[in-house]
């Protein structure tokens, strides 16, 4: 998908591609990143955990990402754009 900007522990991109995965589940969980597979334009392996998810699935983290470093982190998704 093209994003206007994204940044995994940082790697920075902007008005690039970058590769989401569906919900394994159904209606549960949104689109993420698995930043420890290459794929698009971005690439936020270096750093990465095995099957490391990013954005709105926890099931495998990084606590060297702050959206998923503790118990109190947050995922924050922004859709529009800049004017």
């Amino acid at each position: 998908m093209k994003v206007e900007h994204v940044n995994i522990r940082g790697h920075m991109g902007m008005h690039l591609t970058a590769r989401f995965w569906p919900a394994e589940v159904p209606k549960t969980y949104t689109l993420h990143i698995d930043s420890s597979h290459s794929g698009c334009q971005f690439d936020p392996r270096s750093g990465s955990v095995s099957g490391e998810d990013n954005f709105g699935y926890a099931r495998s983290i990084n606590s060297k990402f702050r959206c998923t470093e503790g118990p109190h982190a947050t995922t924050q998704w922004w859709f529009g754009a800049h004017l």
